[in-house]
């Protein structure tokens, strides 16, 4: 289990959120669970939205490409 946090955009949340364009920065914690180099991140925005990403360890996969 890892805990941590996402920076991004989110885009078509209207009055929901503080825009500029339509688009909004957040940073949020999240939850992420991870086997082996694949893993799954839930986060929560404080006003309610739900948000999940996948993720794939490719530090050790670009590891083999060094002289």
């Amino acid at each position: 289990m890892d805990i941590g946090y996402q920076v991004g955009l989110l885009y078509g949340y209207g009055d929901d959120l503080p825009s500029i364009g339509g688009f909004c920065a957040y940073i949020l914690p999240t939850i992420g669970f991870t086997i082996k180099r694949f893993g799954l991140d839930i986060g929560i925005v404080p006003v309610g939205i739900l948000t999940g990403s996948f993720r794939i360890d490719i530090e050790g996969i670009c590891s083999g490409f060094k002289k």
